[in-house]
């Protein structure tokens, strides 16, 4: 009985360091010769940039705030690299620029059931959007004195109140 009592957590011990080594490698890709030696037999698990909790900002001065927001600019292109999940009480992105277009590149703006707006458009004209998904807010887009938008190839689904809500905007496009 003491000698398998003794077995035991070594057994143990084995299996949590090939469990932590297998957790650790999945998903890293490059690193030294011995690492890659190690984990040629793993599967790859490819893991998308994801902002949760926080409202992420276009500001007016062409800034992304957060910084590590999964957004690309390039010009007046915000592109998005992943996607982004708001807590509940946050907004999914403020856009406070005009001029520029904000391309979903296909992914989601996911909210909760006590999220605000998936995308907000106050005060600005010539936004595009296209190509993104809006889901599981209280409002998908809400747009206020804001003129001359466009929502282009865009899903907006699944909303509480409102998919679109424009008030006191005009010239705006949806297709």
């Amino acid at each position: 009985r003491r000698v398998a009592l003794k077995l035991r957590p070594r057994l143990i011990a084995c299996f949590l360091t090939v469990l932590l080594s297998a957790c650790i490698f999945v998903g890293i890709r490059g690193g030294s010769d011995a690492e890659v030696s190690r984990t040629r037999n793993l599967q790859y698990v490819e893991m998308t940039p994801q902002t949760v909790g926080v409202t992420v900002y276009i500001r007016a001065d062409g800034s992304i705030d957060p910084p590590t927001a999964p957004i690309q600019r390039n010009g007046n292109i915000y592109t998005l690299t992943g996607n982004i999940t708001s807590a509940a009480y946050e907004n999914g992105i403020v856009i406070e620029r005009s001029n520029m277009v904000l391309d979903g590149n296909a992914y989601t703006v996911q909210g909760t059931p006590l999220s605000g707006y998936g995308l907000s458009l106050c005060y600005v004209n010539n936004v595009t959007i296209r190509d993104i998904n809006v889901r599981d807010f209280y409002y998908g887009v809400y747009a206020y004195m804001a003129h001359h938008n466009a929502i282009l190839g865009s899903n907006i689904t699944a909303n509480d109140y409102y998919g679109i809500f424009l008030s006191c905007s005009s010239n705006n496009s949806i297709s």
